[in-house]
């Protein structure tokens, strides 16, 4: 592969109890962008992983991540310590309370 060339890489988070899957653009290993689970092409959400390792979201589709989820977001991530994949992890399993 030469310099020139894109990667595009995905996360996809399994939530064991459910059998939900959610797939995550990575931007950056500080950077994700969550895909609507129903197209796997819509972006819904974007979380973001500051260098303390405190979480935040963004909705990109405001009628599908509701305070519930965001609240979710930032107790489940607490103890993520910046690590994409925990990040991901939490992200699946709180976009439950909004995705069918």
């Amino acid at each position: 592969m030469n310099n020139q060339e894109k990667v595009n890489m995905i996360i996809t988070a399994t939530v064991e109890s459910t059998g939900k899957q959610v797939n995550f653009k990575v931007i950056s290993d500080k950077h994700l962008v969550m895909l609507d689970p129903n197209d796997n092409h819509s972006e819904i959400a974007e979380i973001m992983i500051a260098e303390n390792g405190t979480v935040s979201t963004k909705a990109l589709n405001p009628s599908r991540w509701p305070e519930d989820a965001g609240k979710c977001m930032l107790e489940c991530t607490r103890g993520c310590h910046g690590s994409i994949t925990c990040v991901a992890g939490c992200a699946a399993t709180c976009s439950t309370i909004i995705i069918g």
